[in-house]
């Protein structure tokens, strides 16, 4: 009875404030035009990965907080724990074991020439 009474008690106390932390998700962006880039006059993210977040995050209840930074900027706030995800990383097999990836593409960058 008294587990269940502590129990209860986190949940009445400590679930409010994980459901709100989880609202936020902090987005490193870096200049990577048209997948991703933030725009300095209108301080905005723009490109189709912030289009693809914002509908994400207005379907989950998410507000979006972007950092702009460069590449190894995002990179490092991703390792640090500062951003929470960051736009359009390639995938590799390194960067596999140390975050985590969707399953899904949504757009390559890369190419192919044959001739």
């Amino acid at each position: 009875m008294l587990l269940r009474g502590l129990i209860l008690l986190l949940l009445v106390f400590v679930a409010p404030d994980f459901a709100e932390a989880a609202r936020t998700v902090r987005v490193g962006i870096f200049d990577n035009l048209p997948m991703a880039a933030w725009d300095r006059e209108s301080r905005q993210a723009r490109g189709i990965f912030p289009e693809l977040l914002e509908e994400i995050a207005q379907r989950e209840g998410w507000l979006l907080e972007y950092r702009p930074g460069t590449f190894s900027d995002c990179f490092a706030w991703l390792g640090e724990g500062t951003v929470d995800l960051v736009t359009g990383i390639g995938y590799s097999e390194e960067r596999d074991w140390l975050y985590d990836f969707s399953r899904e593409s949504v757009l390559s960058n890369w190419g192919q020439l044959l001739a």
